[in-house]
């Protein structure tokens, strides 16, 4: 999941190193390929795929995996994939959302799967009822301060915090 730019900070630390970075997002992929070229940094081979189908063995000295593994619902697959990919005496740096910072974020993306369930609603639709519920929230708590701070966000920003298909939080104890 190396998004837009980890690829790119992770060359930048590690200018003598090959840096393999994969995504699922072929956006995101051609942003970071946009970052790269802007840099001149050529160090970095890009890949689009899915963690969960990544068959690298042994391959890897450092493997970084920030904001990833909580968009799984199973977090052993991706996490034995990674632990696949590793050397022996490899250095895994993971970064998983902890419960207690996104428990609002995961209240609302709850909320909004059992409003819409399983219609076909597009995303639009559903920024649309975000956005109206950032601006009319019919109770004054938490969540109607937490909506009304993120009201001026981007459509991206929106649509991944509040809209993303598959989020889990974690303790310690329950990762």
């Amino acid at each position: 999941g190396c998004g837009t730019n980890q690829a790119a900070l992770t060359a930048l630390k590690f200018p003598k190193a090959e840096v393999v970075a994969t995504d699922i997002s072929a956006p995101s992929l051609a942003a970071c390929e946009a970052n790269l070229s802007q840099l001149g940094i050529r160090t970095v081979q890009l890949r689009e795929q899915s963690i969960n189908d990544a068959t690298f063995k042994e391959e890897f000295d450092y493997v970084i995996c920030t904001g990833v593994i909580h968009h799984n619902a199973d977090p052993a697959v991706p996490l034995a994939r990674l632990g696949a990919a590793l050397r022996p005496g490899g250095v895994l740096e993971l970064m998983v959302y902890n419960y207690y910072h996104r428990i609002l974020t995961t209240a609302y993306q709850k909320a909004m799967r059992h409003l819409f369930g399983d219609s076909a609603a597009s995303l639009d639709e559903q920024l649309d009822v975000t956005r109206a519920l950032m601006r009319d929230f019919p109770v004054e708590n938490t969540m109607s301060y937490y909506l009304h701070q993120q009201k001026d966000e981007s459509r991206e920003y929106l649509a991944d915090s509040f809209l993303q298909p598959v989020e889990h939080s974690y303790t310690v104890g329950s990762f």
